[in-house]
């Protein structure tokens, strides 16, 4: 009796995983949840979104489904300086380093040191200027609403779900590894979503 009661638990579990997903996009902020940061992220989303997104913070969960983007709502010097040099100095801060471990692209809505552009010493200044490019080779970058047309993934098997990922973020060209396999399907899905596929050299 518990043996079918299982059983049917997961079948019903795996048929509303294959069911095409009814909701809208997910949208992960790192960081408790705060109603401010959530009515910015949703404003920002708003013209490049026809559906609002699910706004979730850190530890909610997401549908069950990978979050389609994933917001840092503010990073400060400190964070910024540690996150450069690989390590993590708050939990914000571990969590987006996190995800970067993972190949996934974390945004950032206000990055700290950009608010001395005026005051600080042109030295300091350019230093943290290089931590951000620094940053952005992890795959942390400034937030940008409109998603970009290229975009980059860091994993080394790109599947068609990944394809489908990229043209849901609007993307016309994938950048994948040198080394990154390319599953057949991937490449089908690509051709028939009008997505070319380019190799790093």
């Amino acid at each position: 009796m518990l043996t079918e009661a299982m059983i049917q638990a997961v079948v019903h579990e795996v048929l509303k995983r294959l069911q095409p997903s009814q909701s809208t996009s997910c949208v992960l902020v790192l960081g408790p949840r705060d109603a401010a940061v959530e009515d910015r992220v949703r404003s920002l989303l708003a013209p490049f979104h026809g559906a609002a997104p699910d706004i979730v913070f850190s530890g909610e969960c997401c549908s069950g489904h990978a979050p389609d983007r994933i917001i840092l709502p503010r990073l400060t010097c400190t964070a910024m300086a540690d996150l450069a040099a690989g390590r993590a100095s708050d939990p914000c801060a571990a969590e987006a380093l996190s995800h970067l471990l993972l190949g996934e692209k974390v945004e950032v809505l206000e990055m700290e040191y950009r608010s001395y552009s005026s005051t600080a010493p042109s030295a300091l200044y350019k230093l943290y200027a290089s931590y951000e490019n620094t940053l952005k080779g992890y795959g942390l970058v400034l937030f940008q609403p409109k998603p970009q047309e290229n975009v980059r993934m860091h994993a080394r098997l790109i599947t068609a779900a990944d394809v489908e990922k990229a043209a849901g973020e609007g993307a016309h060209c994938i950048d994948a590894p040198s080394g990154a396999i390319i599953t057949p399907l991937a490449a089908e899905k690509a051709e028939a979503l009008g997505i070319s596929l380019r190799r790093q050299g």
